[in-house]
């Protein structure tokens, strides 16, 4: 497979996304590595999925999840290495997946509920919230000469909301949350969308694990900068392509000696 990605990636048969050139910016081999993954979902994404849900989709949570009681086993004293409880856990998997939906638990479920009804009380927040006109959309693009795709989590008729799940939504952090998760390059990305006019305002709402929130206002002129940046990130993406450097690590940004100087 890793030679048939290649293949494509040298014949100019790929489209990009924000997150895939967030991993070339890593090095060619973490974008590959990115491209070729099996996309399984680990818990911090799920717990990440169901928050989306909770806060930008409230109504779709229970028609997306079903909770997994351990009062509803058969034998709710055991796990689910007893027989019983195994047999319970495949049906109701199976149900599920009938009905389209994935399993949460209790924890999970409430976790989601907190967070919704944290962001639909909060006084600032929840205006900006209640504006929203189309979540999860589906846009697609060129920038660059080159195709793009992405799902933008929320749209007003005059701003573009992104919600992100971070390890501290502090203010003393927001600078560093911002610039480490190169929030700046998704909502230029975003801004090349026909779904996003030249007028609209492009917000980040930060949720922590500790009951932090805060809604954040990337200015115009972080969007300029991220401008640069990328345009300097798909040269060095050409340079990737044309000289075939996908095997290359951190030593693909040291220039000609592969190493770093630390002085």
């Amino acid at each position: 497979m890793r030679e048939e990605l290649i293949q494509k990636l040298e014949a100019g048969d790929f489209t990009l996304s924000f997150s895939a050139l967030k991993e070339f910016a890593k090095s060619p081999a973490h974008f590959i590595a990115y491209k070729l993954g099996d996309k399984k979902e680990t818990a911090a994404m799920k717990k990440g999925t169901i928050i989306h849900c909770a806060i930008l989709e409230p109504n779709e949570l229970e028609n997306r999840y079903c909770i997994l009681n351990r009062e509803d086993l058969p034998n709710p004293d055991k796990d689910f290495r007893d027989s019983a409880n195994k047999a319970f856990k495949l049906q109701f998997e199976e149900k599920a997946k009938e009905k389209g939906k994935k399993i949460v638990t209790p924890d999970e479920w409430e976790n989601a509920l907190k967070h919704r009804d944290l962001a639909h009380n909060n006084e600032v927040v929840s205006p900006y919230l209640a504006k929203l006109v189309r979540t999860e959309q589906l846009v697609k693009f060129e920038f660059n000469g080159y195709q793009f795709r992405g799902v933008i989590d929320g749209l007003s008729k005059s701003f573009v909301l992104d919600l992100k799940t971070v390890s501290d939504a502090s203010p003393n952090r927001l600078k560093w949350a911002v610039m480490d998760g190169k929030y700046h390059w998704q909502h230029f990305l975003y801004n090349q969308s026909d779904s996003v006019q030249a007028y609209f305002d492009n917000f980040n709402l930060l949720i922590d694990g500790n009951g932090g929130m805060v809604l954040v206002k990337i200015d115009q002129a972080l969007l300029w900068e991220a401008e640069s940046d990328l345009m300097r990130l798909l040269e060095s993406f050409e340079n990737c392509r044309k000289n075939n450097l996908w095997h290359q690590n951190y030593e693909f940004w040291a220039g000609e000696k592969g190493y770093f100087v630390i002085n």
